[in-house]
């Protein structure tokens, strides 16, 4: 049987899944988001997690992903 997430909009929580499609080579940047568990269950099984999630940390981190990743994009096309 699957699982079914919802995200709320007005929580920190809506960032996860965009945390989850990124590179390892990115991830690797921030210390965050690196040590999220790769599992989604894993992830919601604990209350550690859900600390870190709705902590300010992982909202920074989540949210300059935009500023870098067009930065890495413009520096892919130079090689290409």
């Amino acid at each position: 049987m699957s699982t079914v997430y919802q995200f709320p909009y007005d929580s920190p929580v809506r960032y996860l899944p965009l945390v989850y499609m990124l590179p390892p080579d990115l991830l690797s940047r921030f210390p965050t988001l690196r040590r999220l568990p790769r599992s989604m269950g894993a992830l919601n099984a604990s209350p550690e997690w859900a600390e870190v999630i709705l902590s300010d940390a992982f909202l920074n981190e989540a949210t300059v992903y935009g500023i870098d990743a067009q930065g890495a994009a413009d520096e892919s096309a130079d090689y290409g």
